[in-house]
């Protein structure tokens, strides 16, 4: 959650949207691309915990997984992620609670949404 609002209060996830808006790519794609960016900064960002986290369960004994297994188990971890956060702001607007909140952003960019 923290390494979201350093993205978000210290002006990046805004620069990238701008960046985004200013390019050539359809309206369409430029929202999977952002979200795609903005997870792969943060599975960045986390990385070296989750490799510390890693081999220390595997120091202790903890986990047997191998190092591919593990790998895999966060690709599979990252896509699921990537297609939530992607499926949310249609999911939002779809949901009968949560039609009509924020106005009228529902028939809007995911780009203009309240959350940016």
């Amino acid at each position: 959650m923290g390494i979201y609002l350093i993205l978000l209060f210290g002006g990046y996830a805004r620069s990238w949207q701008d960046r985004l808006e200013r390019s050539a790519l359809p309206a369409l794609v430029r929202f999977p691309v952002y979200v795609l960016w903005l997870q792969l900064t943060v599975f960045l960002a986390f990385l070296p915990l989750r490799i510390a986290g890693y081999a220390l369960s595997r120091h202790y004994g903890i986990s047997t997984q191998s190092v591919p297994g593990w790998l895999r188990d966060k690709a599979v971890g990252f896509g699921v992620n990537y297609v939530m956060m992607l499926a949310a702001p249609w999911w939002r607007c779809g949901s009968s609670a949560g039609a009509g909140v924020g106005g009228s952003s529902c028939g809007r960019s995911p780009f203009r949404s309240p959350y940016l």
